[in-house]
């Protein structure tokens, strides 16, 4: 086995006192870097959204750990909805378009939710994948499984997994076929 190598900055900051009296090295930590500036909270910004959308309320939680000065993070934010580079309908959008291929509606609501998209927008994406709830269920019921459980075990594992996933009872129990007739059927 290899021996772990350290990072320049961790071997710099141990080695030459790092800071100075009264001050330690934290790696990763902005704890003592003062509060940025409207432009490098806007440059921030810019490049967390390089790498993907993100809602206002992601891009505000990590924002703030950069600046505790929330007028300025509003402002920031602003003008990038402003620019049409944030924006929480095309963020909500995209989430429910990856996540529908492989989860329920439960699922989508509460990663919407989780990621701060609510009320009304969050709600008619949610209510326009209902419509095809069973199918996608079925589908990846197909997938994943693909042919009727042995038993009552079975079922109740097959169903189980597409609970996880997300999607609701009733259409649960419509996809998950019951079990072959002369086997123990003990779901009911």
């Amino acid at each position: 086995m290899w021996p772990r190598r350290r990072s320049v900055g961790a071997a710099a900051g141990t080695a030459s006192g790092a800071g100075g009296a009264g001050e330690s090295f934290e790696p990763g930590g902005d704890a003592q870097a003062p509060p940025l500036t409207i432009a490098q909270l806007r440059a921030r910004a810019i490049a967390l959204l390089a790498r993907r959308d993100h809602s206002r309320a992601e891009l505000e939680r990590k924002l703030a750990r950069h600046s505790p000065d929330a007028g300025r993070i509003a402002q920031v934010l602003d003008q990038l909805q402003a620019e049409k580079l944030l924006s929480d309908q095309r963020f909500a959008e995209g989430v429910v378009r990856v996540r529908s291929a492989r989860y329920g509606s439960l699922r989508v609501a509460q990663d919407l939710r989780a990621r701060g998209v609510t009320g009304e927008m969050a709600g008619s994406l949610v209510s326009g994948l209902k419509a095809s709830e069973a199918e996608r269920a079925r589908e990846i019921w197909q997938r994943k499984f693909g042919s009727t459980p042995q038993d009552g075990a079975e079922r109740a594992r097959q169903m189980r997994f597409l609970q996880a996933r997300g999607f609701a009872p009733d259409v649960i129990r419509r996809v998950v076929p019951r079990a072959k007739a002369g086997a123990e059927d003990d779901t009911e």
